[in-house]
């Protein structure tokens, strides 16, 4: 009795064998090596392509899929940048100081709020900002600040068409990659990147051909027009760069996000996407 008596009522091998049991039901840790190696996407994700004709196929129903998302928001953004943007159009026929004063308004004030709306992109908005406020300390700052305005408006217009197709991809990136569609997911944002780049490759053609009748659509000024031709071939290059970057930069708003919130509402294999992404 005794020793009964002084015998503890749980053991050290009791307690050995009840912590072996409990470890026995926790999950094992996994590494995205062995996950990503195991993964089998979906049955209707895309095949591989071997050939153009492949190539074609596939680009044509993603595209498809593409502009029913796209459109609509390159409409809904056009419209609502286009609320300033034609007001500063008609100001350019009123006089240069107009047309500078309602520039100061539109590219600097409305800008500088439309850039804390976008805040994925408020850099890229408010460098155009900062062009037009070191444009007024230079010499004949009217001029300067027209020539300037007109092409940040243009500028802005064909932004607006990359950041409908960056709603459109964000999306499109998103859903694919829930699916377990990784090879859909990378190739809608080379459709994504490629028509953004055809695109800007056509505006910046056009402005290059129409450089001695675009600027007449803003201002009757002859300096101001010089100024704006002259400015021409470096807003070609600013059109094609800034219809591109924001498509390349849409996973990290789609899929970025989600990556943020993959471990309470992910399941691993998503997990694993999303890191190989």
């Amino acid at each position: 009795m005794e020793e009964y008596g002084r015998q503890p009522l749980l053991s050290s091998q009791n307690d050995n064998q009840n912590q072996d049991q409990h470890l026995r039901f926790l999950p094992r840790p996994t590494t995205n090596s062995s996950i990503a190696s195991s993964f089998t996407p979906d049955p209707d994700d895309i095949p591989l392509i071997n050939s153009v004709r492949d190539f074609s196929r596939e680009f044509y129903r993603e595209s498809s899929k593409l502009w029913y998302l796209a459109a609509p928001a390159i409409f809904t953004t056009l419209c609502q940048y286009s609320l300033g943007a034609i007001t500063q159009l008609l100001a350019g026929h009123v006089g240069t100081l107009d047309l500078a004063a309602v520039s100061v308004e539109n590219s600097v004030i409305a800008g500088f709020s439309f850039g804390v709306m976008v805040y994925l992109y408020f850099l890229e908005v408010w460098y155009f900002t900062a062009l037009i406020l070191f444009a007024g300390y230079l010499k004949n700052a009217e001029v300067a600040v027209d020539a300037l305005s007109i092409s940040t408006n243009i500028v802005g217009w064909t932004v607006m068409i990359a950041i409908g197709i960056n709603a459109a991809i964000s999306v499109r990136v998103s859903n694919e990659l829930g699916a377990a569609h990784p090879r859909t997911a990378k190739f809608s944002l080379v459709v994504a990147t490629l028509a953004s780049l055809l695109i800007g490759l056509v505006i910046a053609l056009i402005l290059v051909l129409a450089r001695n009748q675009y600027p007449d659509l803003f201002t009757n000024d002859a300096q101001v027009k010089e100024l704006v031709k002259q400015l021409t071939p470096l807003l070609a290059f600013c059109v094609v760069l800034n219809n591109v970057q924001p498509v390349l930069s849409a996973p990290n708003g789609g899929p970025g996000n989600l990556d943020r919130n993959a471990d309470r509402n992910c399941p691993t294999e998503c997990r694993s996407l999303l890191d190989d992404w």
